[in-house]
C-alpha cells in the first residue's frame, strides 16, 4: 500500500521501529561516498555502557524504570549489589594512544532520529496548514533544549539535526535501503529552528516543514550541502586528542539547565572512574554520557572530498 491509497480518515503509525530507521540511515551516511566516520564502533563502543550496566548506583537504574528489560537488570544486579566494572588506567592510556591511527578529525555531526506519525484526517491539529496528509513528530523538551544549546555553541564546527523518514511502511524502508535513498527520502531539521515549539510537521522529504504550536514555516539547511561546505571550509584538527577534549567541554556546557537530562548526564558520568589529571578520559566520559542521556548519534567528518 502506498501513502496515497491510505484512507483519509485514519492516523497511521510507523510500521518500523525508530532504531531500524536509525541503523540504516547511519549505515548510508557511512557508506555513501565515505563521508563520515562513526566513532561509536571503536571509541564510544569500547566505553559504551558495558561498564555502566553493572553499576550498583540505584539512581542509575531509576533512569530505566519504565523499561521492563532494564527493570529486570535493576532487580537482578542492584539488588545483589554487584560492583561496577572499573576501567584500568592502562586501558585509558591505550585508547588515547590509538587516536594517532585515525585520520585527522574535522567536524562533528549529531543526528537525533525521530519516528513520525502520518496524519490523514482533516480534523488533525496541523491539517489546516497543509490541507493534505502530512507527517508529524513531537519534541521532547529537555532533549530539544540540549540539542538547541549544542547547535548554537558549535555553529562553525558541528552539524546538529533531527532526521525523520517521509514514509511509514516497512516496504518503503527496505526499498530506500536497497536503493541507498534514505537521505533523499528523509526530512532534516535544525533544533535551533524549533526553539519555543513542541511539534514539527512536514509533508515531504528534504528540509521544509512547519513548527507548532504557534505555526511557523521552517526551512533548514540541505544536509548534504551543509556537509560539503564543512568538508571544504573546516580545517582538520591539530590533533584528535585536543578535538575530543574540546568536544567534551562543549557537551558539558550544552547539557546544563536541561532538567532530568542534566541529572541523567551527571549520574551516568559518575559511573566512570575518575583518573587524576586525565583530560582525555574525562572528555570521552562526557561524550558518552551526553550521547546516552540525549539519545543522539555522534559522527565525525574526517576527510576532504
Amino acid at each position: 500500500m502506498i501513502l496515497s491509497q491510505l484512507p483519509r480518515d485514519t492516523t497511521v503509525k510507523c510500521e518500523f521501529e525508530e532504531r531500524q530507521y536509525e541503523q540504516h540511515l547511519n549505515n548510508e551516511l557511512l557508506l555513501r561516498k565515505e563521508l563520515l566516520f562513526v566513532p561509536g564502533q571503536v571509541l564510544e563502543g569500547q566505553l559504551g555502557f558495558d561498564a555502566a550496566i553493572y553499576s550498583a548506583n540505584p539512581r542509575f537504574w531509576e533512569l530505566f524504570d519504565e523499561l521492563p528489560f532494564f527493570a529486570f537488570f535493576h532487580r537482578a544486579w542492584v539488588a545483589r549489589k554487584r560492583p561496577g566494572l572499573l576501567l584500568s588506567p592502562e586501558w585509558w592510556h591505550d585508547l588515547e594512544a590509538s587516536l594517532s591511527f585515525f585520520p585527522p578529525f574535522r567536524f562533528n555531526v549529531f543526528v537525533q532520529h525521530k519516528r513520525p506519525e502520518y496524519l490523514t484526517v482533516n480534523s488533525s491539529n496541523e491539517w489546516a496548514h497543509w490541507n493534505r496528509p502530512y507527517f508529524r513528530y513531537h519534541l521532547t523538551k529537555h532533549q530539544q533544549t540540549a540539542l538547541e544549546q549544542l547547535e548554537l555553541r558549535t555553529q562553525q564546527s558541528a552539524i546538529v539535526v533531527y532526521a525523520s523518514p517521509a514514509f511509514i511502511k516497512h516496504e518503503q524502508l527496505w526499498s530506500a535501503v536497497a536503493e541507498q535513498k534514505l537521505i533523499e527520502t528523509s526530512n532534516f531539521c535544525q533544533p535551533s529552528k524549533l526553539a519555543g515549539h513542541h511539534v514539527f510537521s512536514y509533508a515531504d522529504a528534504g528540509n521544509i516543514g512547519k513548527a507548532h504550536s504557534v505555526t511557523e514555516d521552517i526551512e533548514s539547511f540541505n544536509f548534504y550541502e551543509r556537509m560539503d561546505t564543512f568538508f571544504r571550509n573546516v580545517e582538520a584538527a591539530y590533533d584528535n586528542r585536543t578535538f575530543l577534549i574540546q568536544l567534551g567541554e562543549t557537551l558539558l556546557a550544552s547539557i546544563q539547565g536541561c532538567g532530568s537530562l542534566t541529572e541523567s548526564f551527571d549520574i551516568i558520568l559518575g559511573t566512570f572512574e575518575s583518573l587524576p589529571d586525565n583530560e582525555f578520559q574525562l572528555a570521552m566520559s562526557r561524550i558518552s554520557a551526553f550521547n546516552f542521556a540525549v539519545g543522539a548519534r555522534w559522527f565525525i567528518g574526517t576527510r576532504e572530498r
